[in-house]
């Protein structure tokens, strides 16, 4: 006995709108503060040296990346 599923017409579309909203973060780079505490989990792992850091809060984490950021390359 074979159980077949029903396809599901919009699947399609929803996959392509989630890859479509991702690649726009991405370029825009709204993902900047998840890729920080990936790389941050990463690199300040238990028993390590840097192990009893915080990670900058999101609000710390936008404050220091735009503050750093060269004068000529903001608009205001």
């Amino acid at each position: 006995m074979t159980i077949t599923t029903k396809p599901r017409p919009l699947s399609w579309l929803r996959h392509a709108l989630g890859v479509a909203w991702w690649y726009l973060r991405e370029m825009l780079d709204a993902n900047a503060y998840q890729h920080y505490l990936e790389r941050f989990t990463r690199n300040h792992a238990p028993g390590t040296c840097e192990a009893d850091h915080q990670p900058l809060t999101e609000k710390e984490f936008w404050r220091d990346r735009i503050d750093n950021q060269p004068l000529e390359s903001r608009c205001c």
